[in-house]
């Protein structure tokens, strides 16, 4: 507001408030040209000899209350589908909502003690919620960042587990596995003493760490790949396999120690199901979108001569701009609110 009580909009403002405005008819063409090159490279793909399989559809997801929008998914412990959804352009800090394929549980994020970015489900109907970021309180103590409360809201442990967090996925015994974003503080910044204040907010120095169900550091990755940030994740509710940048590898925890890490480099840092001893990616390098790539043994093969499969929906058509999460042997797909699911190696 200016001295005349005229409003006054800054430039940086104004190209945000014109970028929103856009017309739909431009939207709905780069829609349009989207779903015309995924058509092309099926199509090429198809004339080349690749084989199809189709999607299987699950379920319609049916928003927990008006107007919510779908912003991510994941995967429960259990291989429940996992959905975050917001009401855009208000106040609702969001609703976690598990879905089987017989019913859905709701868990509002307003219910943990303080603002959080993730809710996930645990075991025995108990739900973790998580704050991305680490703050200190004005006496410079670190503030708490995550909860596991039950389903009436009662706080059954509260922590931190540390700054750049990306949402935490949960085993079937109530094992957290941590992974962190490229702005994760750095080991030197933070006293040695673990229970420190300083030593909490820099629980992810490492890329990936094991807690607890209480919160409590159990594990920390112990690997000679060197971590930035951890672009894909994949659990079986027992084992965790993370990929990361810039080494990109695979590394493998198990409950028993770590295997050997797998080279990744060939496709980057696109979507991977990991199943016993079999490797699969999703959606391969420039055009081939779309795509499993079964990874052979040697994953130094080159990647042209690898296995590959294009997935469709159920009809045959190619998938559209869709929301993609893994669990076990299964890919899941969620295109609007349609659930569609995939199994990816035979047993």
């Amino acid at each position: 507001m200016t001295d005349t009580n005229d409003i006054y909009i800054s430039p940086d403002a104004l190209t945000q408030i014109m970028s929103h405005m856009a017309p739909t008819d431009e939207r709905r063409r780069q829609e349009e040209q989207i779903a015309k090159e995924r058509q092309q490279s099926v199509e090429r793909l198809i004339a080349s000899g690749a084989p199809t399989v189709p999607l299987t559809f699950a379920k319609t997801l049916t928003p927990p209350r008006a107007k919510a929008r779908l912003m991510r998914i994941s995967t429960a412990y259990n291989g429940d589908l996992v959905a975050q959804w917001f009401v855009p352009n208000t106040n609702d800090s969001g609703t976690c909502t598990v879905e089987s394929l017989q019913e859905s549980r709701h868990m509002p994020y307003s219910v943990f003690p303080e603002d959080v970015d993730y809710v996930v489900p645990m075991p025995k109907h108990q739900w973790l919620g998580v704050c991305s970021r680490s703050s200190w309180d004005e006496d410079d103590h670190l503030r708490d960042a995550a909860w596991r409360i039950d389903d009436d809201g009662n706080v059954l442990a509260r922590g931190n587990m540390g700054d750049a967090l990306l949402c935490p996925t949960i085993g079937k015994d109530g094992t957290i596995w941590a992974t962190y974003f490229d702005e994760m503080p750095d080991r030197w910044d933070s006293d040695d003493d673990e229970l420190s204040d300083d030593g909490r907010y820099t629980a992810g120095y490492t890329g990936m760490t094991v807690f607890n169900d209480q919160l409590h550091v159990v594990s920390r990755h112990h690997t000679p790949t060197l971590i930035g940030e951890v672009y894909w994740s994949h659990t079986d509710g027992n084992d965790f396999w993370y990929l990361s940048y810039p080494d990109w590898m695979i590394d493998h925890w198990t409950p028993h120690g770590w295997e050997q890490p797998i080279p990744a480099n060939q496709l980057g840092g696109s979507p991977f199901i990991a199943y016993h001893n079999r490797l699969a990616r999703f959606s391969g390098p420039g055009e081939d979108r779309d795509t499993l790539y079964y990874v052979p043994s040697d994953p130094h093969e080159p990647v042209q001569t690898w296995r590959k499969v294009v997935v469709t929906f159920p009809d045959g058509t190619p998938l559209q701009r869709g929301h993609i999460t893994t669990w076990g042997n299964m890919l899941y797909y969620v295109h609007g609110y349609d659930w569609y699911t995939l199994k990816v190696f035979n047993d």
